[in-house]
């Protein structure tokens, strides 16, 4: 029964996962945030404007972080052209010299051009599909990034009130146990969100200082790439220090 109760729910947070998952995202960021409006609140800020400066702010926080990966890949184009140029060269040289004997055929540009054309020419219908579910997904993107600001807010302003009504659902005799368990849950996901961004800082500062020790460029962009990837589990760190070594 627990089984199938599980797959049950399971399917129903996929199926609505336009929503869920949003909703998931605001209970993450509420968990970092919290703690900002409550202190906010206790210097005597209203609880609406405390909420208010909390997510402006916290908006204002990712747009600075985008901003400065842009501006510092953007200032520095041409030197990071000319390193990924020359380490493509120094690459293909060693496909075409080295023990694999890759045939120069597949480094001629005149080649990947005509290659490319053919492609285009022959694949119509799959570039139609490719860019009307792109157009598809960035609506969606931007539909779930206005949902989740929405239950955020909520969140951070009323939080304590929308559980204490979803407590209503549960038998009277159990929301005592209920409530002890939701609250270990939420300090437990406070907790760890929390540890995330410290193990990011600390990829992303090493990521930095090992960049900066070598002259890399674009150093800050790098190191804030890999701050940012580390929040996706497992493959997140992975990918973007992947990128970082690479460049």
């Amino acid at each position: 029964v627990v089984a199938i109760l599980i797959a049950l729910v399971s399917y129903v947070l996929a199926f609505l996962s336009e929503v869920t998952i949003p909703l998931l995202v605001a209970v993450l960021l509420t968990a970092l945030l919290l703690p900002v409006t409550k202190r906010l609140h206790a210097w005597g800020v209203n609880r609406g404007l405390a909420t208010a400066i909390t997510v402006l702010g916290g908006l204002g926080v990712i747009a600075g972080v985008l901003y400065l990966i842009v501006s510092s890949i953007v200032s520095q184009a041409s030197t990071l052209g000319t390193n990924v140029t020359t380490g493509f060269n120094q690459l293909a040289g060693w496909l075409q010299n080295g023990p694999l004997h890759v045939s120069a055929t597949y480094f001629n540009a005149d080649e990947w051009v005509t290659r490319i054309t053919d492609w285009v020419r022959t694949s119509q219908d799959t570039i139609t599909s490719y860019a009307g579910e792109i157009t598809s997904s960035v609506g969606h993107f931007v539909a779930g990034f206005a949902l989740a600001l929405f239950a955020l807010s909520y969140f951070l302003h009323n939080g304590r009130e929308i559980f204490e009504f979803v407590m209503r659902f549960i038998p009277r005799k159990s929301r005592r146990r209920v409530d002890s368990a939701a609250q270990n849950g939420w300090h437990s996901l406070s907790s760890y969100v929390r540890a995330t961004i410290l193990v990011a800082l600390a990829d992303g500062v090493g990521v930095l200082i090992a960049a900066l020790i070598l002259g890399v460029p674009a150093a800050p962009a790098l190191g804030t790439l890999v701050f940012i990837g580390a929040f996706v589990p497992i493959v997140g760190g992975f990918v973007s220090g992947f990128v970082a070594v690479v460049v």
